[in-house]
């Protein structure tokens, strides 16, 4: 049983080998052992509600976005943060290999995010996407 949420959920995402669960809830990701049900810890994304989580394939980081306008990158173990200025991001997924994002964001525009580079791009071609998720 997952406790401790103070606001609804408004996304989860299971780790690349399934033994972790990370919830977004408020402004916090809550990370959790879902071979216990314990939790392990929270992370404090500013002030603004988070509305997207995903893993990046290596199992020890993820990424968040949300009505902050910026995608944050976290190490669940130490804590490391990078931060990136993006469109408000209403649902997010990471590449296969982990080096790109893509974020849905609320102006309907498709942002990439290299990872590596930390460059952002936009799909600027005149279209807006129609989807409401990724």
């Amino acid at each position: 049983r997952l406790t401790g949420h103070t606001r609804g959920v408004s996304s989860i995402d299971w780790s690349p080998d399934g033994s972790m669960l990370l919830s977004a809830s408020g402004n916090r990701v809550w990370v959790w052992d879902m071979n216990t049900g314990a939790f392990v810890r929270h992370f404090t994304h500013r002030r603004q509600p988070v509305l997207a989580v995903a893993w990046l394939p290596d199992g020890v980081r993820f990424v968040c976005g949300g009505a902050d306008k910026s995608i944050s990158m976290w190490h669940v173990e130490d804590g490391c943060e990078c931060r990136w200025k993006v469109d408000q991001v209403t649902d997010l997924k990471v590449s296969q290999t982990g080096n790109h994002v893509v974020a849905l964001c609320r102006e309907r525009r498709l942002a990439t995010l290299n990872l590596d580079s930390g460059t952002c791009w936009y799909a600027d071609d005149g279209q807006k996407a129609t989807a409401m998720a990724l």
